[in-house]
């Protein structure tokens, strides 16, 4: 038994069997292309810088997938996922339409967003497209987010003042 499973290939030789694979499917790991060593290596330079800004930082592909984002921003929105649709991670719908704008007309936009649950919160996002013509789709969308819930908590406290 244990010879039959050595021949098929193990456990990835039943689980092709069963699945069905192509001879032509091979799984065996192959060294990374030139280019793709450097998409890595220009992946891992992004996330380093992303992960040093002190605000929640997305950056986007032309098409709005998700290709780097900070600690901040995970928090921010947990469902961000690298590869998927930033419309998916960030439920705000008025940051996915600057986002969109961003991308469609090519110029910064800056939008005001507000949150009621779990707290009362107040933020600013500026969505950027930055380009680069050494890069294949044109370049990137740095989408950064400011919290401003304590610039807004001090007006309400001095409007409060002023009332009383």
């Amino acid at each position: 038994m244990v010879g039959d499973d050595d021949a098929g290939g193990g456990w990835i030789g039943r689980l092709r069997r069963f699945l069905g694979a192509r001879e032509d499917d091979d799984i065996t790991p192959r060294p990374p292309a030139p280019a793709a060593r450097e998409a890595s290596s220009d992946t891992a330079l992004l996330d380093a810088a992303v992960a040093g800004m002190p605000d929640p930082v997305v950056v986007l592909d032309r098409a709005g997938h998700v290709l780097a984002f900070n600690a901040g921003a995970a928090a921010l929105a947990p469902a961000l996922r690298r590869g998927e649709p930033a419309s998916i991670g960030l439920r705000m719908p008025e940051l996915v339409e600057a986002i969109r704008d961003a991308i469609q007309i090519g110029t910064p936009q800056r939008v005001e967003l507000s949150t009621r649950l779990p707290a009362k919160r107040f933020s600013e996002a500026f969505v950027t497209p930055v380009t680069r013509a050494s890069a294949p789709g044109g370049g990137v969308v740095v989408v950064t987010i400011h919290d401003l819930t304590p610039i807004h908590r001090v007006e309400e406290m001095r409007a409060d003042f002023v009332a009383n």
